[in-house]
């Protein structure tokens, strides 16, 4: 508000200076008093020091909003100054045009300055006076500054490749954003709102790719990188520095191409090179990966909580949907929701709900209605019901409030679904095997129904119906800067909190989460994430059941209650003392003092007891949220299983089937495969393979062959157990082994060929 005010001040103070110099060129026989009689003085250098003084500093005062509409400022201020340019010229020779054509002959003398001639009238022509206004001067400077404004512009487009890649070889903090331009464009503009203006937003683009168009924000650059992609990925993420190598520049990190398994591979080599570099580079860097597949990104977000010096993140288009769509329902009021289509969009709304239900359980006061009920409406819409809550078990969590209605006519499972619902949806997605259904014709015939249908190609989802109540959306990754999962379980912690306390906006840390301050809100975050992580370093895992662990073993032992307890207090301490913090004997938050801030076997024993209370009141948020902890698998209070690492070897054959279709394991398990998963045959044995999981583990070998390679865990089971997999629950068997990938995912496979296809690491 203050810097406005600046503006306009300089501002009006710079047009009073103009009008002053064109009054004075329009009447120079009535001089006024001094000082006002140096603006009639041709010879004033005080005049024209304190103009350009004035211009100066309104330069410099708009420089300090930042670099937003920048390439709009940089039009305005050339409209500005031309016309002005142009406005005191005309009026410095309007009076020599007693014999010359009136009007046009002193505008022509004035747009002739832009090309460099200054019309020698004064002192020649009759009616002229002998020397030129002090507004001539003006307007000749004004001219000089037009063009110089307008030819940077001009070497600015020309040469804007090679410009942006020094400007972004010359910022200390970047956001690499990787992945198709139609997704990387729209999410850089999104993230870069939330960032400072000393972040810089680099999106890499494909050098076979056409131009991109200018982003409409100066701190977004395009670069079209002729190196391959991790090449590419390195040097955005690195500053040199002459004679003290290289230093990570990077802050935020954004992998949204359409292929699950290279983003994660492409994440991988940088991270592995990341970590090369010295002990002293920064260390906390979020990273977002785009894993469209439901399952597997809430696996892999599990899986990588203890990653150290990352803030990782899953994104998907059909989770961001989902999301999308159930708060617009939520919003609205629906309390009950029936959807029809494909299997992707309906599973992830399904666990947006869960999600949503288990948030609203955890807040101590509730805000706000409950997610509405889903009924899956479909000839396969048991099967579906069937796969979401195996994905909800498979963590320990209770399905969400979702029904199944079979049914080959969906309009009428529609009907049906909806009776009695007091505020009713519908959501259609497109499925490769169901038959179509037009939404525009269920809007028709139920005017009463919001309809919610999945196009092709659209945008998000529209607050005006297009008819009746029909709304067309297309699926898409979203609003990249929303609240990441573990940010929204500190949300809760810490509305809980206030619930307790009360709000105190006097408090910094009183006050409610959209006020809070980016200390008191980060260290909420920091709770939950390092709770996260020392829950993995004392032997605990977030993801799916282990074999042969209790699944309500979801409590730490002593000794690991103890362990975590240390790791947050130190974490909390580092965190304060960054920030500029220091030890006294009483606490002050005013001059950020507090008296724990001293290594743990300082801590006293009320203080050790606090620490140890705020890790079991984190565990238990966690818990209600759907992320409980439990032994990992060889861990501290872990079950008989012991996994060990495996070399994958041997050859086998695969194709690439368009279309869905169902196997069987050799327990007798039935096995879903999505349309572009691979059929892999080893001799009698068939099974089906993701694309990002093939990518990763096979190689071609020739000839319809391909070669197993990477290195997996694995664990032999002792007694019958049921296994979640990608493609469902498999049995497996005593004598059995399970398998575990890279990415987490796990499958079965019989002892038999486990000895022929894997061979133990030395």
């Amino acid at each position: 508000m203050l810097l406005r005010t600046a503006i306009i001040a300089v501002s009006a103070l710079c047009a009073a200076v103009l009008v002053m110099l064109a009054v004075a060129a329009l009447e120079p026989e009535h001089v006024p008093p001094a000082p006002w009689s140096e603006f009639w003085n041709p010879t004033s250098w005080a005049v024209i020091t304190v103009a350009t003084a004035l211009a100066a500093l309104l330069g410099w005062l708009v420089s300090l909003q930042g670099t937003r509409r920048y390439g709009t400022r940089r039009l305005v201020a050339i409209g500005i100054l031309g016309t002005s340019a142009v406005v005191l010229a005309f009026v410095s020779y309007v009076e020599c045009a007693a014999e010359a054509v009136p009007f046009w002959s002193p505008l022509t003398w004035a747009m002739e300055l832009f090309l460099g001639v200054v019309p020698e009238v004064f002192g020649v022509v009759p009616g002229c006076a002998a020397e030129p206004p002090l507004a001539l001067l003006a307007a000749r400077m004004l001219v000089i500054a037009t063009v110089g404004i307008g030819f940077a512009a001009a070497v600015a487009v020309v040469f804007r490749s090679q410009l942006d890649v020094l400007r972004m070889r010359r910022t200390g903090s970047r956001v690499v954003v990787d992945g198709p331009l139609d997704v990387t464009l729209p999410a850089a503009e999104r993230v870069r709102t939330r960032l400072d203006e000393r972040t810089m937003v680099v999106v890499r683009a494909d050098p076979n790719d056409p131009p991109p168009p200018q982003p409409r924000h100066p701190g977004i650059v395009v670069l079209r990188w002729s190196d391959s992609p991790d090449v590419a990925l390195r040097t955005f993420a690195l500053r040199s520095r002459p004679l003290r190598g290289d230093r990570i520049a990077l802050h935020g990190l954004f992998l949204l191409g359409p292929v699950a398994g290279t983003n994660l591979s492409r994440f991988e080599r940088l991270a592995a090179q990341l970590a090369e570099l010295p002990d002293d580079s920064p260390r906390h860097i979020r990273a977002v990966v785009r894993i469209d597949d439901v399952w597997v990104a809430e696996y892999w977000r599990r899986r990588q909580v203890d990653r150290p010096g990352w803030a990782l993140d899953a994104v998907g288009v059909y989770e961001a949907t989902a999301e999308a769509l159930v708060e617009r329902w939520m919003r609205d009021g629906c309390d009950r929701v029936a959807v029809h289509g494909g299997s992707d969009l309906v599973l992830a709304i399904a666990a947006e709900v869960a999600e949503r239900a288990r948030e609203r359980a955890a807040r101590r006061t509730p805000v706000g209605g409950p997610p509405p009920r889903i009924v899956i409406v479909g000839a396969d819409a048991s099967s579906l019901l069937r796969r979401h809550t195996l994905h909800q078990r498979a963590f320990g969590n209770a399905a969400a409030d979702v029904e199944a209605l079979d049914d080959d006519d969906a309009e009428h499972g529609f009907v049906t679904a909806l009776a009695g619902a007091t505020a009713p949806a519908v959501m259609i997605a497109p499925a490769e095997d169901a038959p179509v259904l037009s939404p525009s014709e269920i809007a028709a015939a139920h005017p009463g129904w919001p309809v919610y249908a999945q196009v092709e190609e659209g945008g998000p989802i529209p607050e005006e119906p297009v008819m009746e109540q029909l709304y067309p959306f297309a699926a898409a990754i979203g609003d990249l800067g929303r609240p990441d999962r573990w940010e929204r379980v500190a949300r809760v912690a810490h509305e809980n909190y206030l619930d307790d306390h009360g709000v105190d906006p006097a408090h910094p840390a009183r006050r409610p989460w959209d006020q809070l301050g980016a200390f008191y809100r980060d260290s909420n975050i920091r709770l939950v994430r390092e709770t996260l992580s020392s829950a993995v370093a004392v032997g605990r895992t977030w993801g799916s059941v282990p074999p042969g662990a209790d699944p309500e073993d979801t409590h730490p032992t002593d000794a690991q209650l103890d362990e975590m307890a240390r790791r947050e207090h130190e974490s909390w301490r580092a965190r304060h003392l960054e920030a500029g913090w220091r030890h006294a004997s009483r606490r002050d938050d005013a001059r950020r003092l507090h008296p724990l801030l001293v290594p743990w076997d300082e801590v006293d024993a009320a203080g050790k007891a606090k620490t140890r209370r705020s890790v079991l009141d984190a565990l238990g948020l966690l818990r209600a949220m759907g992320y409980a902890s439990r032994p990992a698998a060889g861990g501290d209070g872990a079950g008989p299983a012991v996994w060990r690492s495996f070399r994958r070897s041997g050859e086998v054959s695969a194709e690439r089937v368009d279309e869905a279709w169902t196997w069987t394991t050799s327990t007798g398990s039935a096995m879903q495969a999505l349309p572009g998963d691979w059929r892999v045959r080893d001799g009698a044995r068939e099974w089906s393979v993701r694309p990002p999981e093939f990518a990763d583990m096979y190689e071609p070998a020739g000839d319809g062959r391909w070669r197993r390679r990477g290195s997996v865990r694995a664990t032999r089971v002792e007694e019958p157990q049921t296994v979640q997999t990608l493609e469902g629950s498999a049995h497996a068997e005593d004598g059995d082994w399970i398998v575990e990938g890279e990415n987490g995912e796990r499958w079965v496979v019989p002892d038999a060929h486990f000895r022929q296809a894997y061979e133990p690491e030395t």
